[in-house]
């Protein structure tokens, strides 16, 4: 019998194209006959809700203790889980996340050094093992994500990683967090081909995992 998938994430280093492919993917769910029996609800972390986006603001403009940081990260992903999140899932609706834990585990837990098991305790009392089924990890060569990062400087916050080090060592960083979470499924996605290109990637594993 197919797993019933009801909550997938999005994840990927700055300059990823991540963002970029989810609103394409919105788009095409929005008009596909195959999948308009499912209704997605789209959101995002941090943020999602009215507390997680004033979190989201802090968290873009103050420099703070990495401590703080990754509790403010953990209370936002909370409000989301229990306020968009679940009722959505209970609903059966399927919701998709542009970023959630592994987020955490790469940038708090291993790239801030932080640790993946005290950032990973720390979620789980806001979450209670709230865990997607299935984490799309768009993969990119770190030359592409600085390539895109330059096109896009007025946008860019305290939280994006800019250079050449930083954006290698965040991937190092999530190849290692995505094995944290046993009851996620992990699907590498290649992010260095056109968005048209890795959209269809990211349909056929969608056709073959819901429908």
């Amino acid at each position: 019998m197919k797993r019933k998938i009801r909550f997938i994430s999005f994840e990927g280093a700055d300059g990823s194209g991540k963002t970029t492919i989810l609103n394409l993917l919105k788009k095409y769910l929005e008009e596909s006959t195959d999948f308009l029996k499912n209704k997605f609800i789209f959101t995002r972390e941090p943020g999602g809700t009215d507390i997680g986006e004033k979190i989201r603001l802090m968290l873009s403009n103050d420099d703070m203790d990495i401590r703080t940081e990754a509790l403010l990260f953990a209370a936002s992903r909370s409000e989301h889980v229990n306020r968009i999140i679940l009722p959505a899932i209970q609903n059966d609706n399927i919701v998709i996340s542009d970023r959630f834990l592994h987020s955490s585990l790469a940038f708090q837990g291993i790239y801030k050094e932080l640790g993946i098991k005290d950032v990973l305790f720390i979620n789980n009392f806001g979450i209670n093992k709230c865990y997607p089924d299935i984490v799309f990890f768009i993969d990119v060569p770190v030359n592409v994500s600085l390539e895109r990062l330059s096109k896009r400087k007025d946008k860019i916050d305290r939280l994006d990683l800019t250079t050449i080090d930083e954006i290698t060592k965040i991937n190092n960083s999530y190849k290692k967090s995505l094995k944290a979470i046993k009851e996620s499924k992990i699907i590498i996605i290649d992010g260095n081909k056109e968005p048209n290109k890795i959209l269809e990637d990211i349909i056929n594993h969608l056709t073959k995992e819901i429908l």
